[in-house]
């Protein structure tokens, strides 16, 4: 559901639950100030298997943000 005529910006918070602790706050914040001065922009962070992607937006508030995971 990406739109290819606007710009992509990949968020790697990584697939260990550790590194996703560490890093997953810092990129919310990061996707909040790409989302308010790059509007246009699309955020995407991708999910390795096994993680639950619900667990994580809710954990993480990231249905606040748009963000595609």
């Amino acid at each position: 559901d990406l739109d290819r005529t606007r710009p992509i910006i990949a968020l790697l918070p990584g697939s260990r639950h550790g590194e996703i602790s560490r890093l997953l706050p810092i990129f919310r914040e990061v996707a909040h100030r790409l989302s308010v001065h790059r509007p246009g922009v699309q955020i995407v962070i991708p999910v390795a298997p096994g993680l639950d992607e619900r667990a994580l937006r809710a954990q993480y508030e990231l249905d606040e943000l748009p963000i595609q995971i």
